[in-house]
């Protein structure tokens, strides 16, 4: 994921880096989804007595209240999958903000008790794993750039954790991310 500022990402540049579907694709094909669970408020307002403008505007807010569920459940199951992979090379996405799904997250350190140099070696782990480049330690990593911190050479790399389950035979992040959307 390429950044103006590295580290800070939106939850779509998040879903693309991971292969994920984007909130927009999601949306476009459960439109009819949405209209067709929201025509129970239709019916209420009718059955009330309200008038069919009165319908259609209750009709209008359960839908986007359908659609914004689902954006939740979409929202939960990208982070869900991107952490999960990112969590083996000590690394996590935070919010930035008070939000419950905020729009900017960092990638940051999970165990802040490690270095950017121990993180940068648990990222070269499945680089290595890889097999497309191979870096002996995290100073190689640091040089290649050449990057002026472990932490930049780090997260310049973190694009890589994604490929985690094709070394190591675990579960993938469309897999987790299925899983979550159920």
């Amino acid at each position: 994921m390429k950044k103006d500022i590295l580290g800070h990402y939106t939850i779509e540049e998040v879903a693309a880096e991971f292969g994920l579907p984007s909130w927009e694709k999601i949306s476009e094909l459960n439109t009819e989804y949405f209209w067709e669970n929201s025509r129970y408020a239709y019916e209420t307002a009718i059955e009330k007595g309200l008038s069919e403008e009165e319908a259609e505007e209750a009709r209008s807010i359960a839908a986007g209240d359908e659609e914004h569920e689902y954006f939740c459940q979409w929202y939960d199951a990208v982070e869900r999958a991107a952490n999960t992979l990112y969590e083996h090379h000590n690394l996590t996405l935070v919010g930035v903000g008070k939000e419950t799904r905020p729009y900017h997250l960092i990638l940051t350190r999970l165990d802040k008790k490690l270095t950017w140099k121990q993180t940068a070696a648990q990222v070269i782990e499945t680089i290595n794993g890889y097999g497309m480049f191979e870096f002996k330690n995290p100073q190689e990593l640091k040089q290649s750039g050449p990057y002026k911190s472990y932490k930049e050479a780090t997260l310049e790399h973190a694009g890589w954790c994604k490929d985690y389950a094709a070394v190591y035979g675990d579960y993938d992040a469309k897999y987790i991310y299925e899983r979550a959307m159920r």
